[in-house]
């Protein structure tokens, strides 16, 4: 009798226990719940987290860097590795700071109730390839799609006037147009886009535009983007660009050599930030441009040659920030466009079509003569090892990359 009330008590003790172990762990991680004004659910079944109400979602703290007040962290977050899609109800007008960060979510569907969208509300959702902006929605807020590794696609609709700094940066954009009524772009906004080739602005923009892919302000004296894809390893910065924005290279995976004009008078920080296949930096300025000490990654002034105009190599060895290139060559020749002339690299060769016989010579970065030859008119080819060349035509001269 005693054996039996012990097993019966026995059965009762465990039975409490598990009833409030699973009261603790629904306690900790609830899949219900309100924030702000709003609530939310969590269907476990379906993965789905929906947000429901009316009025705007709080700002939540960034978890990774502050985890001490766990009444600012969202309240979803501890599910933000199950969840596969977030729908935002009609009525909620604002989708917090840091919502969803980090969050593993295929999909978004937000309501056209939502009017706007807090700064990296959705940065490093990695999975995220689906997603809505609601017309009413007119600032793309700082980092809020930074480092979507997924989202290759996505439409700014005509409403917008903002993009914020980083918005979309190290995503997988392949396409992107500027809407005509955007009126402002900050740094770094399409910075590191890899599969970005080029970036379109609607022609009725009146702030900006795009030169062969690469995004400018619209009177075309700040280069603000060269989009990480983009395909040209030789790039000359047009005539009549004044400034460099901040960022404005980074992470361009096929950029070898870059010629800077003398129209140039302002760098802003780190535009050759990550540019790893960067070989060649020509500047045009007869003295060396006083520029921001962070101008370049720290990597390019010991992996880049630094060539400057004629008789002005002592002058840059001396000066700040341009002396710390560890290799600088002065030019011997000019870089002007070749109208009679096209020179071109593919396949290991070097290919001249030209109007007229003339003669030819190639030349390193650092003026040391390669080779020389008379061309007849038609086509000619060089085979080179690869490198960045500088091939003189007559008195013309062109710089091309042989790979």
């Amino acid at each position: 009798m005693t054996k039996s009330i012990t097993t019966v008590w026995l059965i009762a003790l465990l039975t409490g226990l598990m009833s409030m172990c699973a009261a603790t762990a629904q306690a900790q991680n609830p899949t219900s719940g309100t924030t702000g004004p709003l609530t939310w659910k969590y269907d476990t079944g379906t993965k789905t987290l929906t947000i429901s109400g009316k009025g705007e979602m709080p700002d939540y703290v960034d978890y990774t860097v502050n985890t001490t007040n766990s009444m600012q962290l969202s309240p979803w977050l501890f599910c933000r590795e199950r969840i596969s899609k977030v729908v935002i109800e009609d009525g909620v007008k604002y989708i917090g700071t840091n919502a969803f960060l980090g969050f593993k979510m295929d999909s978004v569907v937000i309501s056209e109730s939502v009017t706007r969208i807090g700064k990296a509300a959705f940065s490093s959702c990695t999975n995220l390839s689906v997603i809505n902006i609601p017309t009413g929605v007119t600032r793309i807020e700082d980092n809020t799609f930074t480092f979507c590794k997924k989202l290759n696609s996505i439409i700014l609709h005509t409403g917008i006037t903002e993009i914020g700094s980083g918005a979309f940066a190290f995503s997988t954009l392949t396409q992107l147009t500027i809407p005509a009524g955007v009126k402002k772009i900050g740094a770094r906004a399409f910075s590191g886009c890899k599969n970005l080739s080029a970036i379109a602005v609607d022609p009725g923009n009146m702030n900006f535009t795009s030169v062969d892919g690469v995004l400018f302000d619209k009177a075309k004296t700040t280069l603000m983007q060269f989009p990480a894809g983009h395909k040209d390893s030789i790039y000359t910065i047009p005539n009549g660009t004044k400034k460099i924005g901040g960022h404005a290279f980074l992470g361009a995976q096929d950029l070898v050599a870059v010629t800077i004009s003398a129209d140039v008078k302002e760098i802003e920080e780190y535009p050759f930030k990550q540019v790893f296949r960067l070989k060649s930096l020509t500047v045009k300025w007869e003295k060396p441009l006083s520029i921001n000490e962070n101008a370049f990654d720290l990597n390019v002034p010991s992996n880049v040659t630094l060539t400057v105009p004629k008789g002005s190599k002592a002058a840059y060895a001396a000066a700040p920030v341009w002396k710390e290139f560890k290799q600088i060559g002065e030019s011997t020749v000019g870089n002007v466009a070749l109208p009679e002339a096209r020179i071109y690299a593919a396949g290991g060769r070097l290919y001249l079509t030209l109007q007229t016989a003339a003669p030819v010579g190639i030349y390193t970065l650092n003026g040391v003569l390669v080779r020389t030859f008379s061309a007849p008119a038609g086509e000619t080819t060089v085979a080179l090892p690869q490198g960045v060349y500088i091939v003189q035509v007559g008195d013309t001269a062109e710089k091309v990359y042989v790979n």
